[in-house]
């Protein structure tokens, strides 16, 4: 099982500061990767639940790649009808060879109908728009002379360059808790990526995760594709002593020996990667005490429960 941590670019907690020392932090600490979320704009009412910073998720990446060496860099989920598919895989194209070779790509159709609304994009359609974008995207990195002919995208045999540096592409992690996006991974992904919601945890236990991840097989085996796909999830954490666990009741939020066995009955079950949110229960601005606090959990989580947990 391998390690991510969730970084504080967007929210309440959103941090230039926290960005960069948690980069860092986590790469040292031996942790797998480092993830992003995506949202471009948002309305007034939500002020509350996002904060007033939002940095552009392909962005924040790049300027992570160029403060680190060695940790992975991925994004949880960008949300593929917001751009342009053929100018989004030339960002992650170039991101990929720019931070040499350590892109994952975690994709998602969004949730939010008035950001949908200012970006000029049919809600409606967000669903057949991925899809056809993630076909898009997979044309242009996988094929020498691309072309295609698609509903919403349409372009003759063209030159695309540079192609990533990953083989035939950056893996391709499609996010969502629904049957369609457990499709969706099965059919055009490479990986499936589900959240447990903070701050309710709610999500997949071990036993569920099990029955979607042998859907996810027979799913991607009726496509005529690679069965062994990956399995990653997001989750809040958080290091509490036992009983203030037990009244929480959420998979990775209680003490380090619970949530080490929480995690291996999630590897049973298959999950392969986990990204840690680790703000549970903090203040709504992400103060200097609060940073350091989240690198606290971290060394704790790198210390306590990571080393009984990988194989």
């Amino acid at each position: 099982m391998k390690f991510g941590v969730q970084l504080p670019h967007f929210g309440p907690l959103a941090s230039v500061e926290g960005t960069f020392a948690l980069a860092r932090r986590a790469e040292a600490l031996g942790f797998d990767s480092v993830w992003v979320g995506d949202h471009v704009i948002y309305p007034a009412a939500l002020a509350e639940r996002f904060g007033a910073e939002l940095y552009e998720a392909v962005v924040t990446l790049s300027w992570v790649a160029a403060t680190t060496t060695r940790i992975r860099l991925g994004s949880a989920v960008l949300i593929l009808p917001y751009r342009n598919p053929v100018v989004l895989a030339k960002q992650l194209a170039t991101l990929d060879v720019l931070s040499g070779g350590r892109l994952t790509v975690g994709v998602g159709v969004g949730w939010l109908p008035e950001e949908y609304a200012a970006l000029g994009v049919p809600f409606a359609e967000r669903g057949a728009l991925t899809d056809e974008s993630l076909r898009v995207i997979r044309s242009l990195w996988a094929t020498e002379r691309p072309a295609f002919a698609g509903r919403f995208f349409q372009f003759p045999e063209m030159l695309f360059a540079p192609r990533p540096v990953q083989r035939p592409h950056p893996p391709i992690w499609v996010g969502g808790n629904t049957p369609r996006a457990l499709r969706r991974a099965a059919e055009l992904g490479d990986g499936w990526l589900p959240i447990w919601h903070a701050p309710t945890g709610r999500g997949f236990a071990p036993e569920a995760l099990a029955e979607r991840v042998a859907t996810l097989g027979d799913l991607a085996r009726k496509a005529g594709r690679d069965t062994r796909l990956e399995t990653a999830g997001l989750m809040p954490l958080a290091l509490l002593d036992r009983r203030a666990a037990a009244e929480e009741a959420r998979p990775l939020v209680g003490p380090p020996e619970l949530v080490g066995e929480t995690l291996v009955r999630y590897r049973q079950a298959g999950l392969g990667h986990v990204v840690l949110s680790p703000y549970y229960g903090l203040p709504p601005t992400l103060t200097p005490k609060a940073l350091a606090d989240v690198e606290r959990l971290l060394e704790r989580f790198a210390r306590d429960v990571e080393p009984h947990v990988r194989g």
